[in-house]
């Protein structure tokens, strides 16, 4: 007797150990406090750039290629990390990485006194960076249950602008009274009050993978998911089956948005000043489009769990919100590639709120793509923001230090303008990927399978 088929448009999904527990905020927590820990040591040299350059002899470009390198080896990391965090699960991975971001931040605080010594302890950093994000982003797909994961996901992207604020607070706070070099240390205390956390009291947070393996079948008018073994009919795709190919435009047309806010994080501060303000009130105004861009990310993953979509269409329909937001973000950008001073506050908080709103919305689009395989997912599209992260620091330096600041805000506007067409396309081809029902006897349903007859059995 052939089981009845699931309802199209609702999903089919074993509850998880650890779901629905009252973990889950500890979970949530323990997830932004590493995703923080992960990206500090970057937007922390972004934040103290003018010290830095003051200290070490170099110019905006230096600055720049120090970020390229964290996030190049984020790159490299994040292209195997999301597998093995499959394999041996998360909190082996986010042990690792813990350690070699405290490492990274003592490095440079206690031993950087030229630049290669700081490109050299950014590239460490950068590695731990890579592999802690899949390995969080498997955590919360374990831990939080799906109706929430919107949510989790917007508290946990809340990450980086939580590391911009930090680390603007840390200019006015300790940069310009203790010097560049106190603002690391404090960041590695944090860092390891985070790895001890995570050490005597993350384990317990993290969920064991469902029975067969960690796949976790969803069936949907979108796409249907499931192996032979779990409902005793030809499988359509399993963990052995993920394509990455569909991915790939996504990663590209993050790479460009991403090339932008991360310029912006990591140059706001320097421009500012630049623009005729000190670099204390240039530090709280970064802290001020922080809180911005946190708030946004954290109501839209809200709002994202009150739209009821599953699979594919809440894909389809959150990055059309993602590139709502990175348009709203071209606005900020543009403003400030007037350089006036009086625009300066209202284009800084425009620029974080939608050129920084959008990433947990993005993460999660892709999760609700690709239930099975989070980890593995969200590292190929991780690739695309790293490189992204990469490029956009590196050109704007490049372009400050030659052009002056407003050219790279301009470039920062031209990318954001270019990241809305390319999440278009990337729409369309997600879309045309979407892996159609196979029921049993081979038959092809291209909308997913239909609602059980009544009286059937």
């Amino acid at each position: 007797m052939t089981p009845p088929l699931p309802t199209p448009g609702r999903a089919s999904r074993p509850t998880l150990p650890g779901r629905g527990s009252k973990r889950q905020p500890a979970s949530v927590a323990l997830a932004i406090a590493l995703a923080t820990t992960g990206v500090l040591p970057v937007f922390l040299t972004g934040a103290l750039a003018v010290q830095l350059e003051a200290h070490l002899h170099v110019g905006t470009t230096a600055i720049g290629g120090g970020v390229a390198a964290f996030f190049g080896a984020s790159a490299l990391s994040s292209i195997w990390s999301g597998r093995l965090a499959e394999r041996v699960g998360p909190f082996k991975v986010m042990v690792v990485a813990v350690v070699v971001a405290v490492v990274t931040l003592l490095g440079i605080g206690l031993a950087v006194t030229s630049l290669p010594g700081l490109l050299g302890f950014l590239f460490a950093g950068g590695l731990s960076n890579g592999a802690m994000q899949p390995a969080v982003n498997l955590l919360l797909t374990r831990a939080v249950e799906d109706r929430r994961q919107g949510l989790a996901f917007g508290i946990k992207q809340a990450a980086i602008p939580t590391s911009t604020l930090l680390s603007g607070l840390a200019v006015p706070g300790l940069a310009v009274t203790e010097g560049w070099h106190a603002g690391y240390l404090a960041a590695a205390g944090f860092a390891a009050v985070v790895g001890v956390v995570l050490w005597f009291g993350g384990r317990r947070l993290m969920p064991m993978p469902a029975p067969t393996g960690g796949s976790i079948p969803e069936i949907d008018g979108d796409r249907a998911q499931a192996t032979g073994r779990e409902a005793g009919r030809p499988g359509v795709q399993d963990r052995g089956g993920f394509d990455p190919r569909p991915l790939l435009p996504l990663a590209a047309a993050m790479a460009c948005a991403v090339a932008a806010s991360n310029a912006m994080g990591s140059f706001v501060v320097p421009g500012a000043v630049h623009d005729g303000i000190t670099p204390s009130l240039a530090g709280l105004l970064s802290a001020a489009g922080s809180v911005v861009g946190l708030s946004v990310r954290v109501g839209f993953g809200w709002r994202a769990d009150r739209s009821g979509l599953r699979g594919r269409r809440a894909a389809d329909a959150h990055l059309k919100t993602v590139a709502t937001l990175i348009a709203v973000g071209a606005f900020g950008y543009g403003a400030l590639a007037l350089g006036k001073v009086a625009l300066l506050v209202p284009a800084v908080l425009v620029a974080y709120g939608g050129g920084w709103g959008y990433n947990g919305l993005f993460n999660f689009a892709v999760v609700r793509a690709y239930p099975e395989t989070p980890a593995r997912a969200t590292g190929v599209t991780q690739v695309g923001t790293y490189v992204g992260g990469m490029v956009g620091p590196l050109a704007f330096g490049i372009l400050a230090e030659h052009l002056g600041f407003d050219a790279g805000w301009a470039m920062c506007t031209a990318l954001a303008v270019i990241a809305v067409a390319a999440f278009a396309v990337s729409r369309r081809r997600l879309r045309a990927a979407a892996v159609p029902y196979v029921q049993a006897g081979g038959q092809l349903l291209e909308s997913g399978p239909p609602a059980p007859s009544r009286g059937s059995g």
